[in-house]
């Protein structure tokens, strides 16, 4: 009898770990579903409901919501714990030389942790930006270029004002709530004269950097373009410890024959851990890197010329090294990249990509923007941008994200094979997008990605088609 109950427990034991087994066998099997849920990459549906926002349009039946240029998270002072989106945007507006009464030059609105508009910024959530009345700016609109954040929280806004015959430069403040600041320039506003174009800021000790171009009359028979970096005190006047007026030019394309220097322009901008400023210049297929010393002359250690095959959208500095964020062409295609170069001399870095100096993505694509992962050991970067699987207007573009390794390998551990596409933007004047591109990345708490870009058909200013869009992903 008890050798029957041994065989009847020894039965029941073997039928309890043949049915563990199945269970085991089954959750594995699941894995992929359960991985699908919540994976990193996958759109936080917590945001806006589907982890996705949609620029509002201001003017419904005049205009449309461009492109989102950037993004910054701005922390609760009273409660670190709540993270908040800064969101700057355009209003397009017919062309047409416009009352500058009427038209609104920069717009910002700020987003909850759950991605609703939050009502205690500006009015009603979104600030509207005028530079109408002030000097020189007769009528015009405008279009927000860069973004950035004060220690103290405060919103710096910088782009073009279309001021009826040519270009100008705005620079605005904000409170950290979205009033107008009115202890920074004329009323919380400046503008540069002459013509021209800013296409990225920087804020370092107190210190406020712009990048771009302007024109500069050379006596014969045009007006090129060159290279400019402006440099402010925190109060909005000019740095005249950079120089006599704030700001330095630079001829980066003095070999362009074509335009008078057509080429010129620094796209982006990066202060170095010991205070020397890196730039970027990028026109064509072709970038080139200088660096001007904290007191504003130029640094000649740093002279990058890259011909041709590859280009650039941002400039990041670290304490070794200096990475070009864009693309690499290969037999007529292009995969996004990041070029790395040491930081002393602009040599290239053979301890980032395999030894070539470079990252590359595993379909066509171009990346615009990276953003460090905070507190990830061994160092992780995201990369956004957009594939484009077989060109402009073929097939549409789909917004990426790709996660790196420090040294410049693709991340399997993220998304499929290192990245995650975004496609299907909704908007309510226009449906769903057939093209969406990411074009800025800043990394939140739990190392969830918040991006900004524009999706849309992008293929005519004459109706809403074009339209800005904020989305959070999952980080791990």
């Amino acid at each position: 009898m008890k050798l029957g109950l041994n065989r009847l427990a020894i039965f029941r034991h073997k039928k309890l770990s043949l049915a563990l087994i199945v269970v085991a066998l089954a959750l594995l099997a699941a894995k992929p579903v359960w991985r699908a849920l919540a994976a990193g990459g996958d759109l936080d549906t917590s945001f806006s409901g589907h982890g996705r926002y949609t620029v509002p349009l201001i003017f419904s039946n005049t205009g449309y919501a461009r492109n989102v240029p950037d993004v910054r998270i701005q922390t609760d002072p009273d409660d670190p714990q709540v993270e908040k989106v800064i969101v700057p945007y355009s209003n397009k507006l017919p062309f047409a030389c416009l009352n500058g009464s009427d038209a609104y030059d920069f717009l910002v609105t700020r987003l909850t942790p759950s991605g609703a508009k939050d009502s205690t910024f500006g009015f009603n959530g979104v600030m509207a930006v005028s530079f109408a009345g002030l000097p020189g700016v007769v009528g015009g609109k405008g279009y927000v270029s860069a973004l950035e954040l004060q220690s103290n929280g405060k919103i710096l806004l910088a782009g073009q004002i279309e001021a009826c015959g040519g270009y100008l430069v705005g620079l605005a403040r904000l409170t950290f709530d979205g009033a107008m600041d009115t202890t920074f320039g004329n009323g919380g506003m400046i503008v540069l004269g002459g013509e021209a174009e800013v296409s990225d800021m920087a804020v370092s000790n107190g210190k406020i950097l712009l990048v771009g171009r302007k024109q500069e009359w050379d006596g014969s028979s045009g007006t090129p373009w060159i290279s400019t970096i402006w440099r402010f005190n925190a109060d909005g006047t000019p740095d005249t410890m950079f120089s006599s007026d704030g700001s330095q030019v630079l001829s980066v394309w003095p070999d362009t024959t074509t335009n008078q220097g057509g080429a010129e322009g620094f796209k982006s901008v990066a202060v170095q851990p010991d205070g020397k400023i890196a730039v970027l210049n990028s026109a064509g297929s072709g970038y080139r890197l200088r660096r001007f010393t904290s007191t504003g002359a130029v640094d000649n250690t740093l002279q990058v010329n890259v011909a041709a095959g590859e280009s650039g959208n941002t400039i990041r500095a670290g304490s070794s090294s200096i990475r070009v964020v864009g693309a690499k062409e290969q037999q007529g295609v292009k995969y996004g990249a990041v070029f790395s170069r040491n930081i002393a001399n602009g040599s290239v870095d053979t301890t980032y990509g395999g030894g070539t100096g470079v990252a590359l993505s595993a379909q066509p694509s171009e990346w615009s923007e990276m953003a460090l992962v905070p507190f990830s050991f061994p160092s992780k970067y995201v990369v956004v941008g957009w594939n484009s699987y077989t060109g402009w207007g073929v097939t549409p573009d789909k917004a990426v994200i790709t996660r790196l390794s420090g040294t410049g390998v693709l991340d399997t551990g993220f998304g499929t094979n290192g990245s995650t596409e975004t496609v299907g933007f909704a908007h309510p004047n226009v449906g769903i997008s057939p093209h969406s591109q990411y074009l800025s990345v800043r990394i939140g708490l739990g190392g969830k990605i918040v991006t900004g870009g524009r999706a849309g058909a992008f293929t005519t200013y004459a109706a809403p088609t074009e339209f800005g869009v904020v989305a959070r992903h999952l980080g791990n």
